[in-house]
């Protein structure tokens, strides 16, 4: 362990400093306290012993003793004191006298007991004895603390603690620059980059003015201080400090290349800079300090920082431009009910994987089924139920089907699927067990079968169209021969559990239909028989497409009709859930928040049963237009997010509405939108010259808080909506919670 020159110049001094102290003892200039205690004992007592002949002379007893008695009790140093006669007996005595008095002979004094004698005229009177508590140096530690000893090792440490101190101090004033040429100096100042010379003790010896430009000072104001007293950031402690590259090549190594480091001036910025440290070797190769070079490159970190800045953003913004597009491409391509394929997206995909099939070769099988009496299902059980009907046929399909196969709703209750590389035996059995599955589940309540056409490639088809047709005639005999079974298109004959053959060539004929024979009409009415039959069948034609087009108008209006309420012209419930189920993957995606509202008015009833049914149409439909006037005001339009649906007003029955909230980011704007709706309806209305002012109640449910399914909401919805008509009173409004339930 080597000695730093601080600490060998403080130990110098301070063995001087000793020298001179026992070289001022041996020759007597140093003060001996026990000779000082000895003779102020000494000149006390003979004090004493005058002043004691002086009141013999006067015969005074009494004065001897109380002076005695005085003395003791003043003086810390005596012990005890009394006055012998001639006989050797005690005329007077104090302080336990008898106890510390040791006789040192007749007419001998020590340091502790003194005898002075007391003359009375030219003749021994008495003698004065005191006795003197025994000298420090008798005791190790008193003695010590008293010695000369002590005192020149007191001067010793402290000595050196303050040469230390005053020594380094001195050093770091001294100007360590003075061993740097002024030409090598003018050599570093030149280069644009940081340069220090510290020596072996890490003290600056040279800083060019580069440096101290990055440092906001001049280059003499560094000369001294340590490299690592600037203030490096992540170097704090002495531990830390020791990792620092200049130490680092103090301490033996080669190189130090590359290092990072950031330093933070007063009231300005973080300097960051690439330090590359070598070592400053003498003749001999040893270590007599280090070279620092110090590059700043503040600038070039910001601009990397501005530039990964920009490029998170940009992959931000890529990503929601990509999730924009996959919700756009699954919109425009899904099924919005069932989320299979829709027809377009389908023949799409089915044109590129039958020509794909077509050039390589493989097989490739096509699809077609249908529900079998879906309209009862609908007629029965209602649209809602027939939804989901469809829905849980699609689940079935989609987890009985590969992946890369392709599943489509193809219209009402028809499903398309098309499944490369799998022959027509092969689809013909994944489609029976699909049947099968389908026929055995009763998950949504309502038992249905379905019916299969299968057509494969192999039958020299030259277009995806006629494939799909040729599932589609089988899917025909199918549903012919009786249904719930799977029929593939190129069998020879085929015969179903009916027992009844189909003829492919007029399937619209019955059996049973009895038809002419060749021979027994002549040949002159054969023509006439033609003629008449082609005027029947051209005016059939025309009366075909006249019921078709009339039949497609009808259906038209059935299909609104059974979407929309007839009085208020808004979505009936089967579309409110429909567009509540979208509107929740929706969210789901984007994590934001789904409402559905119930809204009840309590004077629909009441207006019906007093003033006419008419009447209470009127308040329905006046009722709908305040919802939808408050709904498409610019400031609730304003509340919601530029990216959300507009709301959904729907007539759930005959007092109910509901409202469909999407893309909402904060409940404060639900609550913001209900009073607005409670304050509009409640504004009297003139119904046939009556004033009736509505009584409305709503109950809110939150996805995904309430729940994941448009049912669910909806059902919570309505009793929070039952709670607030029970316990809160007109025209007021509850959050769906638990506790609605116990109340």
């Amino acid at each position: 362990m080597s000695i730093t020159p601080t600490t060998r110049i403080s130990l110098g001094l301070v063995s001087l400093t000793i020298s001179l102290l026992i070289l001022g003892k041996i020759i007597g200039l140093a003060p001996d306290r026990t000779s000082a205690v000895v003779d102020s004992r000494k000149t006390l007592s003979e004090a004493l012993a005058i002043q004691f002949s002086a009141a013999v002379q006067h015969d005074d007893l009494a004065l001897i003793r109380k002076t005695l008695e005085s003395m003791v009790e003043r003086e810390n140093d005596i012990q005890s004191a009394a006055i012998r006669d001639a006989r050797g007996e005690l005329i007077a005595e104090t302080g336990n006298h008898t106890e510390y008095w040791e006789s040192p002979g007749i007419g001998k004094s020590t340091a502790t007991h003194i005898q002075v004698p007391i003359y009375k005229g030219q003749m021994p009177w008495a003698t004065v004895e005191i006795s003197f508590p025994p000298l420090w140096f008798n005791n190790i530690v008193t003695g010590f603390r008293n010695s000369y000893l002590s005192l020149i090792l007191f001067i010793g440490f402290t000595g050196f603690a303050g040469y230390f101190l005053l020594i380094k101090r001195t050093l770091r004033e001294l100007d360590p620059s003075k061993v740097i040429p002024d030409r090598v100096q003018a050599a570093f100042d030149v280069l644009k980059e940081g340069v220090l010379i510290l020596d072996e003790n890490e003290q600056i010896v040279l800083a060019n003015k580069a440096f101290a430009e990055m440092m906001n000072c001049a280059p003499t104001e560094l000369i001294g201080f340590k490299g690592s007293e600037l203030g490096w950031e992540g170097f704090r402690t002495p531990k830390q400090k020791k990792k620092l590259p200049w130490n680092q090549v103090l301490k033996g190594k080669s190189n130090m290349i590359g290092v990072r480091l950031s330093i933070k001036r007063e009231k300005l910025t973080t300097l960051t800079m690439i330090a590359n440290c070598a070592p400053v070797q003498d003749d001999k190769g040893r270590s007599r300090g280090v070279l620092v070079t110090l590059d700043n490159v503040t600038e070039l970190e910001m601009k990397n920082e501005e530039l990964s800045s920009v490029i998170n953003k940009l992959q931000k913004t890529t990503n929601v431009v990509q999730t924009k597009n996959k919700e756009l491409e699954f919109l425009a391509t899904r099924d919005p009910l069932t989320h299979l394929l829709n027809r377009r997206a389908l023949n799409q995909r089915f044109e590129k994987i039958f020509k794909e099939a077509q050039e390589s070769g493989d097989e490739l099988s096509c699809v077609m089924c249908d529900i079998d009496h879906f309209k009862l299902v609908n007629d029965r059980y209602g649209h809602a139920s027939g939804d989901e009907v469809l829905k849980a046929i699609a689940g079935t399909m989609q987890r009985n089907f590969r992946e890369h196969d392709q599943v489509g709703r193809y219209g009402g209750e028809e499903f398309c699927i098309v499944l490369p590389a799998i022959d027509i035996r092969l689809a013909e059995k994944i489609c029976d067990r699909i049947r099968k599955s389908i026929e055995e589940d009763s998950s949504t309540g309502i038992q249905v079968t379905m019916s299969f056409g299968i057509s494969a490639l192999s039958e020299s088809v030259n277009s995806p169209e006629e494939l799909a047709n040729h599932a589609d005639r089988a899917l025909y005999i199918a549903k012919e021969s009786g249904r719930n079974q799977v029929v593939c298109w190129g069998d020879d004959e085929i015969f179903y559990s009916s027992g009844k053959e189909i003829d492919l060539e007029h399937p619209s004929k019955k059996d049973g239909e009895v038809r002419n024979s060749p021979d027994a009409n002549p040949d002159s009415s054969k023509q006439a028989a033609i003629n008449d039959d082609s005027e029947e069948v051209e005016r059939l034609t025309v009366r075909v497409r006249e019921l078709e087009v009339l039949a497609q108008k009808r259906g038209k209006e059935l299909e609104h009709f059974a979407s929309f309420d007839v009085s208020t012209g808004l979505p009936r419930r089967a579309l409110f859930q429909d567009r509540a189920s979208q509107a929740i993957l929706r969210g789901q995606r984007f994590d934001t928040i789904v409402a559905v509202l119930s809204i009840s008015v309590d004077n629909v009833k009441q207006v019906s049963e007093t003033i006419g049914h008419e009447s209470g149409e009127l308040l329905l439909k006046t009722i709908g237009k305040r919802l939808i006037k408050v709904l498409r005001s610019m400031d609730t339009v304003a509340l919601l997010p530029s990216e959300s649906f507009t709301p959904t007003i729907s007539r759930l029955n005959q007092e109910n509405f509901g409202i469909l909230l999407t893309d909402i980011e904060d409940v404060s704007s639900i609550t913001w939108i209900v009073k607005r709706i409670l304050k509009t309806l409640e504004e009297r209305c003139k119904i046939n010259d009556h004033t009736i002012y509505p009584v409305a109640y709503v109950g809110i449910a939150i996805c995904p808080h309430d729940g994941e399914t448009s049912e669910e909401l909806e059902r919570k919805a309505s009793a929070a909506k039952t709670h607030a008509i029970k316990s809160l009173g007109a025209n007021r409004y509850h959050f769906y919670s638990q506790n609605v339930h116990n109340l």
